[in-house]
């Protein structure tokens, strides 16, 4: 199960890299070649089907390492107990959301699958299955948290040990 996590927190990672770096390279190639009059509507359009993938991948990405901004002027001031029920409140209602939201982009990729994009042929589902599969990630992850703090485990942070390979390297 462990290796497995670890494949998917790499391709996570490097696929969120790949496709930024795309994007940048499709908007600059368009921006040029409308400049010297000959655009491609299409650069744009796949940079923004990228975009929504990029988007729900790096969100996971960054919801299991916990750098999501957040205020916490409050938080910081309450009791550990009451720190305790704020920290489960949270989760449990960004995995109820987190939920929903998945489900119902499984029911909107189904629905639009008739649909096609303006310039690409391209179904509409591809964009709205972005969501469903990271955002379920991201369930993945919420459902981790929870476990781990009613275990009263500290939290592993992603930065603290990335891959299998990165633990073998430091002898754990």
């Amino acid at each position: 199960m462990r290796k497995l996590i670890d494949l998917w927190k790499t391709f996570e990672d490097r696929f969120s890299m790949v496709l930024l770096s795309i994007m940048v390279i499709l908007v600059f190639l368009s921006a040029v070649a409308r400049a010297v009059g000959r655009p491609n509507p299409w650069s744009v359009e796949v940079a923004q089907l990228l975009f929504t993938w990029f988007t729900f991948a790096a969100a996971s990405a960054t919801w299991r390492r916990n750098g999501h901004v957040s205020v916490d002027i409050f938080y910081n001031r309450f009791p550990k107990k009451i720190q305790i029920v704020c920290d489960y409140i949270s989760l449990i209602l960004t995995a109820v959301f987190l939920g929903y939201i998945s489900t119902y982009a499984v029911v909107l990729a189904i629905q639009n699958y008739e649909r096609r994009l303006n310039v690409l042929p391209i179904s509409y589902s591809w964009i709205t299955i972005s969501v469903a599969i990271f955002g379920y990630a991201m369930l993945l992850t919420t459902i981790f948290r929870i476990i781990r703090k009613i275990r009263g485990q500290q939290e592993i942070l992603d930065t603290d040990v990335d891959t299998e390979q990165e633990r073998e390297a430091q002898g754990k």
